[in-house]
């Protein structure tokens, strides 16, 4: 069961960087919709497992469940110009609470994230982005737990569109630890990598993308990231801090992945409205009857 969900996080972290109107057939006029939620069922249960809300296209409230019970959230605040600028995580007694700056551009600039227990702060983590070398953004993040400091290091590459391509964490000898790695074709990531052997500097982790490059894509379900911070092709990745959320422009309809030498495959499946919205995405794992996972969508 771990092995099949830890598959399908990559599998379907997916977001996207266009999308398109539909018609209305009667009189011709472009039909717009907004995202209102999406719900996601794990292993054919019946049960919600995630519940995200949102208002114009943004994510401003997210749940998980357990047994039907809702026991993590995340509320999210965004500024005048849609950029988030705040979130809120908590889990029982625990809050994490993360605030964001950007500069004049719309570029990420400083993360502090603030961890509470019973409304105690006991972890204050604070990130820095320089954008001085091009074509890489370098992070100081500075951790502090009560008289303990630590000090870590990132650097993200980024191709000619500003799209980040590769991680990796820079040691107290700035040597280079590359953490994942993703290919593009067009603005769908085909390939990711991630988990890099240090000995032998191969990466142990694998997966293979294939889209439909057919169905026209109507709607925000592909752009749940990117519209959480603007044009900049950067700011979600960094908001993440270590990983390359996979993004794509088409609609994922397969996916081949290696972990640590064990080899994963599975499809996804798309049910459209009448418009040619998405309104349910369901993903199996090859030879397995019942889905993985299920998303159910729903407009304003």
């Amino acid at each position: 069961m771990k092995l099949r969900l830890l598959f399908f996080a990559a599998f379907l972290s997916l977001a996207s960087c266009s999308s398109d109107d539909s018609t209305d057939p009667v009189n011709g006029n472009p039909v717009d919709k907004n995202l209102k939620e999406i719900a996601r069922y794990n292993d054919g249960e019946d049960q919600i497992s995630e519940l995200r809300k949102f208002t114009d296209n943004k994510m401003t409230e997210r749940y998980i469940y357990n047994e039907g019970e809702a026991y993590f959230s995340d509320l999210y605040t965004y500024n005048e110009q849609g950029l988030l600028i705040s979130r809120t995580a908590s889990i029982e007694d625990q809050t994490a609470v993360t605030e964001i700056t950007y500069d004049e551009l719309g570029k990420i600039i400083a993360i502090d994230v603030t961890s509470s227990f019973s409304g105690n702060p006991y972890s204050v983590d604070h990130s820095t982005v320089d954008y001085t070398e091009e074509g890489v953004i370098k992070v100081t993040m500075i951790n502090v737990q009560g008289s303990d400091t630590t000090v870590s290091k990132y650097n993200y590459y980024l191709d000619a569109q500003g799209r980040v391509y590769k991680i990796a964490s820079v040691n107290s000898n700035e040597e280079l630890n590359y953490l994942c790695e993703a290919v593009y074709n067009g603005n769908n990531v085909v390939t990711y990598y991630s988990n890099m052997d240090s000995e032998t500097g191969t990466y142990l982790n694998s997966s293979i993308y294939t889209y439909d490059n057919e169905t026209v894509v109507k709607g925000d379900f592909l752009k749940v990231a990117y519209n959480q911070f603007g044009d900049n092709k950067a700011n979600h990745v960094l908001f993440k801090q270590t990983g390359i959320v996979v993004i794509s422009e088409n609609y994922l309809i397969a996916n081949e992945a290696v972990s640590f030498g064990q080899e994963n495959s599975g499809t996804v499946t798309y049910e459209f409205d009448n418009d040619g919205f998405p309104v349910k995405q369901t993903a199996f794992v090859d030879g397995e009857a019942d889905p993985v996972s299920e998303y159910l969508i729903t407009y304003e």
